[in-house]
Order: C-alpha cells, then structure tokens, then sequence
C-alpha cells in the first residue's frame, strides 16, 4: 500500500512526523543563523523601511507578503527588542510554510499536496534560505494550499463563502508576483489532466478562466514600473537569438544542479521514465515543455546568472512542476516503508545541505562585526568605505547603511553610520558635512526622524569620513 495512494481521507501519522521534523529543523536553522537572514541587502531595507514608516512595506501590489511581514510589524509595533522582531521575522517564513504543509494534511486531509509542499520547501533550497526577500519563493506554498483548497471545495457541495474565498486565494495568487501565473497554469493543467473527477475539472476550469482574467486586470490597471523594468530582459530573445545555449547563466544552473539541486533532475528523469512507460504523452509533453521552457525563461532573460542566491529563487518553480509530478504519480507506486525511508533520506539530506550553506553569508557578517569593533575607538564612527575597500564576498553593498545599522544596534545598543559605496561621485563634501544625517545608497534621512527605539545613534554632531578598512 501506498504513502498517499488511499490515504487522501486519512494523513499519515508517519507525514506528520516528518513535517514535524522538517519544519523544526528548519526553524531551528532560522533561530540559529537569524543574523544571516535577516542582516542581508534587501532584508536589511525592510526592516528599514517598516520600522521607520511603522507601517507594511508592500512593493509593486505584491501584498501576498503581509503575512510573513507581520512577524516583522507586529513585533517592532510593540517596542520588542531588535533582536527579537529579527528573529521573529526569521522564523516567521518557516511558521508560514509549515501552517501551509499542515493545513494541507490535518485540515484539508490532502496529503500529496502537503508533501509536495515540504518538497519544495527543502528540494532545491540552498542559498534562497538565507535570502528570504523573495515573493515568488513565498508564493508557492500559498498557490499549493490554494489548490489543496478547490480540489477539498470540488468534493462537496457549492457553497458562496468556500467559492469567494477561493476568489480571494487566486487573486492573491495571481498578484504574489509576475511569474505566478506559470505556476498556476502548470498546476491547473497537471490537475485536470490527472483526475477523472468531474466537480474538479469544472473547478479547474473556472479558476482557469478567472485567472486569465485577472491577469488581464493586472495588466491594464495595476502594471508598476518595477514589474515593467524587470520583463525587460525578455528582449535577450531577440538579442542572443539563435544562440541561447553558451550564454553563462546555462553554465551556472548546469553547475548548481549537480552540486546543490542534484536531487532536482533525478526526479524529473524518474517522472518522465514513468510517463513515457505508460504512455501517458500529454503529462510528459507538460512536465519536459515547462522545465526546459522555463529554464530557457530565466537564463536568457537573466544571462549573467552570476547572483546564485538570487537566480535560485527564480528556479524555484521547477521544484513545484518535478514535485508535484513526482509525488502525485510516482511516489504511489512504492510500498509505504519504501516510500517514506526515500522521503526521510531526501528531506534529511536536503536539511544538512542549507545547514552548510550558511558560511557564505556568515562571512560578510563576521567582517561587519569585525569593522564595528576596529572603529569602536574612533573619535568620529561615522564612515564612508569605498566599495573596493571591502571584501569581496558582501556580494552586495547597496544595503550595507541598513545591515550596519542592525548589526551594531544589536551587538552594542549604540547605531553606527557606515556606508559602503560604489560611486564616489556621489560622496560629495556637501553630502557627506550634514551631521545630523543617515545616509545610504540613494539617498538618506535626518537621525532626528528615526524611531529611538532603534536607532540610538551617538555621532549627530559628526560629518561622514572617508575610512579604510584594516587589512586582515
């Protein structure tokens, strides 16, 4: 007998306890290297942003994202102490998919659709799970749970409040982020193509036609110039065309699959394996279609490829279409024990692989902190550092003022004023004489109109200096 195959009206004990599992040892992670996620570029920002406006930092209508972004404004909005509003933003991520995984097999008894979403909380995470900022890594668990949600829907009677409330679902779905919508249109098509269930495929249906509907409404009335910015790479169509295959981002993803994502096209040869087996052509044509297309996607619309943390959390839509391929087709073909061992092994070794992956942004932390230290005996702490100045594995330092800015608060109880810049032109005498200011990369404010709470700086009466960095 099957993990999943009879067990859709009854969860397994045994799934529970490896979600158990899963996502303790996830939040642990969180609690443990919460300096890393949290003190990091865009993170940074936010924090930033929510705690001197005292307000939800939406950007381009992605509002899916209130919910992880209410561990960060509750805890600042009543006064707990920086280090707690970070760990509790941390592990707020993981509290978020796990009520997503659990939803799915208590609530909604839907247990492929709970282990597809641990799959992908765990299959090709590696480096995303210190750069939390992502909407689109977030939107996926929310989308699954949407989907667990019709099918739970379709096996009962139509009632108004489940049909508004799948309405709801989908438009956040939809406005989670841009890409989205591959998501949602790889799931609807996977999930009509794999039931024989009338009720659903009239719900797949329906929620196929208000999502085109809807994409079109984003489009004409809610389109933001970040958004517009972004899809501008899809002009590399043009650019690189006909030759799509030597351009670097191919290179980098072909050298993160076998050392971080190595799980990744296993299971995608074992499903189409399967598919091909059993005839089942259209399944085959959609999981080989989406994969390669969307790969073709990303790494021409995004050539450099370099930011490894950043292009990971683009590709991690194909961790949903082999996931969801995997455990609703080929997961019920083993025994029980066979099948939960394979899934232990795999969650086990993909739970070790992000512990490790923390020294990469350990690094820059330990240089920040190392810094702060160094300059504690200047007479003025107020410093400008020029990028080069710097060690190169900050990777970036756009959002240094804001990780500085955290860092030292928490480590001291006293705000240090540092920035790292990239363009000297833009360190001016005049920019750089204001005393009572706090500067960052495009712009800055007045330390007068910061919260106290969190900013306790002591240099007002001080102007920036350049400063060089100690050689280590």
């Amino acid at each position: 007998m099957s993990i999943t195959g009879s067990l859709d009206s009854s969860p397994s004990k045994k799934i529970f306890w490896l979600g158990v599992f899963s996502y303790t040892i996830l939040a642990l992670l969180a609690i443990v290297f919460y300096k890393e996620r949290t003190i990091f570029c865009d993170v940074a920002f936010r924090f930033y942003a929510m705690i001197e406006a005292d307000d939800y930092a939406i950007q381009a209508n992605r509002f899916g994202s209130y919910f992880t972004q209410s561990f960060l404004y509750l805890s600042q909005s009543i006064g707990l102490p920086l280090k707690y509003v970070m760990l509790n933003y941390s592990v707020g991520f993981i509290v978020y998919k796990a009520l997503a995984f659990f939803i799915c097999l208590s609530g909604l008894k839907k247990p492929k659709f709970a282990l597809t979403i641990l799959f992908v909380d765990v299959l090709m995470v590696s480096e995303t799970f210190y750069w939390i900022q992502s909407e689109l890594v977030e939107s996926l668990s929310f989308l699954i749970l949407y989907f667990a949600f019709l099918e739970y829907s379709a096996e009962r009677k139509v009632h108004i409040l489940r049909l508004l409330l799948l309405l709801g679902m989908l438009v956040t779905a939809v406005f989670f982020h841009p890409l989205s919508f591959i998501n949602l249109t790889f799931f609807s098509i996977f999930l009509f193509l794999s039931t024989k269930n009338t009720s659903l495929k009239k719900h797949l249906f329906v929620g196929f036609t208000a999502l085109i509907g809807l994409l079109i409404l984003k489009t004409l009335y809610f389109k933001t110039a970040y958004d517009t910015a972004a899809s501008n790479g899809l002009n590399n169509f043009i650019k690189f065309f006909p030759d799509y295959v030597s351009i670097p981002s191919n290179k980098y993803f072909a050298y993160h699959l076998l050392t971080d994502y190595y799980f990744l096209p296993l299971l995608w040869l074992a499903v189409l394996a399967y598919y091909a087996k059993q005839r089942y052509t259209m399944k085959f044509a959609l999981l080989f279609c989406f994969v390669l297309g969307y790969i073709l996607l990303i790494n021409v619309s995004r050539p450099k490829g370099h930011m490894i943390f950043h292009m990971e959390s683009f590709y991690m839509p194909l961790s949903l279409f082999i996931s969801l391929a995997f455990i609703h087709d080929v997961l019920p073909l083993l025994a029980k024990k066979q099948a939960i061992v394979l899934l232990f092994c795999i969650v086990s070794c993909r739970l070790l692989h992000i512990g490790f992956q923390h020294e990469k942004f350990s690094a820059p932390i330990e240089w920040k902190e190392a810094l702060i230290k160094e300059t504690a005996h200047l007479e003025n702490k107020k410093l400008a550092i020029y990028y080069k100045d710097a060690p190169e594995n900050l990777m970036l330092t756009w959002g240094s003022s804001y990780e500085f800015w955290m860092l030292s608060t928490l480590e001291t109880g006293v705000t240090r004023s540092i920035i790292i810049y990239t363009n000297p032109k833009t360190m001016t005498a005049g920019r750089m004489g204001g005393k009572n200011v706090f500067l960052f990369e495009w712009g800055g404010c007045f330390q007068s109109d910061l919260p106290k709470t969190y900013f306790n700086f002591q240099d007002s009466t001080h102007p920036y200096v350049f400063y060089k960095p100690l050689p280590k």
